[in-house]
């Protein structure tokens, strides 16, 4: 059984940014984890990988930060997040679980496909852009800045007003 102190990587966080817990209207990247929390978030996990069920909400973060700065290419998975994460490869599935409960325990919403819910997707869209694979592709640069001038086009072609609070549109 775990305790208060062995969440205190979770604890600092959310500490440093006057918050109780983490929020389901707050995607995880706006949380702005550093390098070091990363890195005690991550040294957390490898020492309760035993009991990584208690540690959902670690999990989480570690999913949406390493879709944010580790994922570079490729079809993404739950193998590859546990390793980069420093787990042993057999404790993907229990890694994925403890995330995907702790987002749903938390309220967040998931993802729908037409097939499915997209729970994978969902944990690795909370990291927002996968910035690393944009940074260190420039052919995924050119496509995203590609996309972001199609935007701008696009809104300029409905007259947006981007003073307008509501950015539901984008």
């Amino acid at each position: 059984m775990s305790s208060i102190k062995d969440h205190s990587a979770l604890a600092g966080i959310l500490h440093s940014r006057g918050m109780e817990k983490v929020l389901p209207d707050k995607p995880l990247w706006k949380l702005k984890v550093s390098d070091d929390e990363y890195g005690q978030l991550k040294s957390t996990l490898i020492e309760h990988s035993d009991e990584l069920d208690e540690f959902g909400m670690e999990a989480a973060i570690c999913y949406a930060e390493w879709w944010r700065r580790d994922y570079n290419g490729n079809i993404p998975s739950k193998e590859d997040v546990a390793v980069e994460i420093g787990l042993d490869i057999c404790r993907a599935g229990e890694l994925y679980m403890a995330a995907r409960m702790a987002l749903q325990r938390n309220g967040f919403t998931f993802i729908h496909s037409i097939k499915r819910t997209e729970y994978f997707r969902t944990l690795l869209n909370q990291g927002g852009l996968p910035i690393r694979y944009i940074r260190n592709n420039e052919g995924n640069m050119g496509n995203f800045s590609r996309f972001l001038k199609g935007l701008v086009k696009e809104l300029s072609s409905i007259n947006y007003d981007w003073n307008n609070a509501d950015s539901s549109v984008i």
